[in-house]
């Protein structure tokens, strides 16, 4: 279902941020735009399923994306949960691959559709550009393989520690949110949503975070980087 709106958050300058698009001219972004489209999905509908042919992929403005898998007896497997500015299908594209997830909305999620041939036909006239992208993807490389060493080589603690640090200035006093549900988060992170909660209430009970919901203020980073179990 398409949906134009007069109100959009996504603009070609805030695309600019988005890795794929680092280097690109206000002038090409402006272009992309106007042969994309915006879409409209609400909680529960699929922007893609796996094994569907990928002609294009989706940035998102607002609303959250799950990636997951469903196995022959209907077990779901998550992998990521996807928020405003992040990209699904993307790699898929560029592999010149099928869809090898199902992307499914998780509430109302509005995203831009971008085609392979819009997206490919800018680059091929740009090598630098293309150059650019490689090491991109190389760095995307890099931090997937950090992930995965991450999953098998850490404690359950250790991983739930890494996740909730992630980017955020090391001080007292610091608050996040989790943008996806706590059992989404635990599937992400290889652990069962019962886990999960463990681990919050232990590093809770030891003064290092506060919980409330999805609302988490760390009391003692210090601590909880050099906690170990």
């Amino acid at each position: 279902m398409s949906l134009m709106s007069e109100a959009l958050l996504l603009s070609p300058k805030r695309l600019a941020a988005h890795p794929l698009f680092q280097g690109w001219s206000p002038d090409a972004l402006k272009q992309l735009f106007a042969q994309s489209e915006f879409l409209q999905f609400e909680s529960g509908q699929f922007l893609f399923k796996r094994g569907g042919h990928c002609d294009a992929f989706y940035v998102i403005d607002s609303g959250q994306v799950q990636l997951q898998m469903r196995s022959p007896a209907g077990k779901v497997k998550v992998f990521n949960c996807l928020k405003a500015g992040e990209s699904a299908g993307d790699a898929y594209l560029l592999m010149n691959s099928v869809y090898r997830v199902d992307a499914m909305a998780l509430d109302s999620v509005r995203v831009l559709k971008i085609t392979a041939e819009a997206f490919f036909g800018y680059l091929a006239q740009q090598p630098a550009l293309m150059r650019h992208l490689l090491a991109t993807l190389s760095e995307r490389l890099h931090q997937l393989l950090g992930d995965v060493l991450t999953a098998n080589l850490h404690s359950g603690t250790q991983r739930v520690i890494c996740y909730l640090l992630g980017d955020l200035p090391l001080k007292n006093g610091v608050k996040t949110t989790l943008h996806c549900s706590k059992a989404q988060i635990a599937a992400a992170l290889n652990l069962t949503p019962e886990h999960f909660s463990r681990i919050l209430h232990d590093l809770s009970s030891r003064g290092f975070i506060a919980v409330d919901g999805r609302h988490i203020m760390f009391l003692d980073v210090d601590g909880l980087c050099e906690y170990h179990r």
